[in-house]
């Protein structure tokens, strides 16, 4: 079995106000959620130029979450339907699917890598994580990228969005932290450390899987439906 590494990480937000870092014909049509995506992945690429040219020399798939996709966009597409305003635009459901924004980042980055798309459920970046952690330690994948993104308003009714990406590698040179575990359990997983515990009766929002740029070293997350995974990470040896 393969150990699993945390080689890089980043988040990212994006509000109007954002300088747009990636030149892009298709900029103008994103929604604030698949800017974030895009603007996340072009970060990690500046940040650590070596590991993602593996990356791509070996296809690392790509697991992508969001917990309601484009907000604004599955919003409007409802509303006019609710409205019996039809027919509704082509253009509004392009942006409604669960995985528009994994198609702008493979067009704006030029990538043909496999794209794993899951959106909905509070345990959704987490159900990401673990599946690109079983894939790796079978030794299905030797990298593999967990991207999770959201969209919300903010008070003003702005579109604001955050992404974050993880680079997982088999291979332990220049690691951040040693993937443990993620799998379904609960509080007596762990024996030395005291876990990050999320609750979806106390927030609807999926949890981030990062914290000032490294995952929580315990974690334990419950959806309504008593569903729970807990995800242990240890630092490099």
């Amino acid at each position: 079995m393969n150990k699993v590494h945390l080689l890089v990480a980043h988040s990212e937000s994006w509000t109007p106000e954002s300088q747009l870092r990636l030149a892009s014909p298709f900029f103008r049509r994103m929604t604030a959620l698949q800017k974030a995506v895009v603007q996340a992945f072009a970060a990690l690429e500046a940040q650590a130029p070596d590991g993602m040219i593996k990356a791509r020399e070996c296809k690392a798939p790509i697991f992508y979450s969001s917990g309601f996709g484009e907000l604004g966009a599955m919003l409007q597409v409802t509303r006019a339907i609710a409205d019996a305003d039809l027919p509704v635009s082509p253009k509004e459901f392009q942006h409604s699917v669960q995985n528009a924004a994994l198609a702008y980042l493979s067009m704006t980055h030029g990538i043909r890598h496999p794209c794993y798309a899951l959106s909905g459920g509070f345990l959704s970046a987490d159900n990401c994580l673990q599946l690109a952690q079983l894939r790796m330690t079978h030794g299905l994948d030797a990298l593999s990228f967990v991207i999770h993104a959201h969209e919300y308003l903010d008070q003003t009714g702005a579109h604001r969005a955050q992404a974050e990406i993880l680079l997982l590698s088999c291979d332990p040179d220049h690691a951040l932290r040693v993937l443990d575990f993620c799998r379904d359990g609960s509080l007596e997983d762990f024996s030395s450390a005291s876990p990050e515990i999320y609750t979806e009766d106390e927030s609807r929002i999926p949890p981030w899987l990062l914290n000032q740029g490294l995952p929580a070293a315990a974690r334990l997350v419950r959806s309504l439906s008593g569903e729970s995974l807990v995800t242990q990470w240890l630092p490099i040896p």
